[in-house]
């Protein structure tokens, strides 16, 4: 009866350690996903945010040329670029609070 009982509680405390490890493991590694996924949202952004401000750098600075070469015609196709890619821009800016720094806020800013 008793080699019966030391089994049995042998197998029960081993099923719930088994239990237990499988739950840990399985939290661990959904923390571990949420992370990845964090950063890859992250990632993401900056990417998103380099080519907006690069776009609007490229398109802001046509327009200062149309202008210095009074072509009134080229600056006011310029112009409307400009304010699509500011467009483009406004919700990015708005995303930095979640996915940005304040140094990033900084230079988006600087940048406008």
């Amino acid at each position: 009866m008793h080699d019966v009982l030391l089994v049995v509680l042998t197998a029960g405390a081993s099923a719930v350690a088994a239990w237990w490890g499988g739950k840990l493991g399985v939290q661990r590694d959904a923390e571990k996903l949420a992370q990845a996924r964090a950063f890859d949202r992250r990632l993401d952004w900056y990417e998103r945010a380099t080519r907006a401000l690069q776009r609007y750098k490229i398109e802001h600075t046509r327009y200062l040329d149309s202008i210095s070469r009074a072509d009134r015609t080229a600056a006011e196709r310029h112009y409307l670029s400009v304010v699509n890619c500011f467009r483009e821009i406004a919700p990015t800016l708005q995303e930095c609070i979640l996915y940005g720094t304040p140094a990033t806020l900084s230079v988006f800013l600087d940048v406008l």
